[in-house]
């Protein structure tokens, strides 16, 4: 698998728009995949309504571009059969988790698989999949892969804890109240003020900074 020389031209500033965060995400991720040995990566854009299908597919473009194989796996059948007919051109890269972890032939070694959207409901099929694919790099797109269900025993709380713990970021933006903060690869995570000319740098961390944490900076 041909892997680019690393990009080291990395905008820290907050993207203007939806397509400017889509190519600030390619260029983090790609240099995150050159220099990290990490199996597992997430992507996580967390605007309120948005659907993280357009992004994925546009992201997986990118990386075609790039000389880099690449796999779309999507949850279930009516969202890959629904981007199957919408993107013709490139239907016979798209699977379901289940057709992965039934069929592992479907991909081989030196293809980046792109998850799309894993969610507490499809953790036991996914981790089913990330165990299948262990020799395959794996980047997963707005996961959220926690369960508060007041039933889960302790044991399993423990291993889904132990499994969530081994993703690496590759990309974050979240919208908050009166601010915004990102991460970008291989920079700290920078926490952002709103006001009226827009987002200001505010401060940054050597790790994700917890909501009490983000409230103090901008209360």
């Amino acid at each position: 698998m041909h892997i680019q020389e690393p990009i080291v031209s990395m905008n820290k500033e907050l993207p203007s728009d939806l397509r400017q965060s889509e190519l600030q995400l390619f260029e983090s991720t790609l240099n995150c995949l050159n220099n990290k040995k990490e199996q597992y990566f997430s992507i996580n854009l967390k605007f309120e309504g948005l659907k993280i299908e357009g992004v994925v597919i546009r992201t997986f473009k990118h990386f075609v571009r790039s000389n880099m194989e690449c796999l779309l796996a999507f949850p279930d059948f009516g969202s890959s059969a629904l981007h199957k007919r919408d993107h013709p051109e490139i239907s016979n890269y798209i699977s379901t988790f289940k057709e992965l972890v039934e069929n592992t032939e479907l991909i081989s070694s030196d293809k980046i698989l792109l998850a799309v959207n894993p969610q507490p409901y499809d953790y036991d099929l996914f981790v089913e999949l990330c165990t299948k694919y262990k020799n395959n790099r794996i980047i997963m797109f707005n996961g959220k892969l926690e369960d508060t269900a007041v039933g889960i025993g302790l044991v399993a709380r423990d291993r889904r804890s132990n499994f969530i713990k081994q993703w690496t970021t590759a990309y974050y933006l979240q919208p908050l109240y009166k601010g915004a903060i990102m991460y970008t690869y291989d920079h700290k995570w920078q926490l952002y003020s709103e006001s009226q000319d827009g987002y200001r740098f505010l401060v940054s961390f050597d790790r994700k900074p917890d909501d009490l944490l983000i409230s103090e900076y901008l209360a």
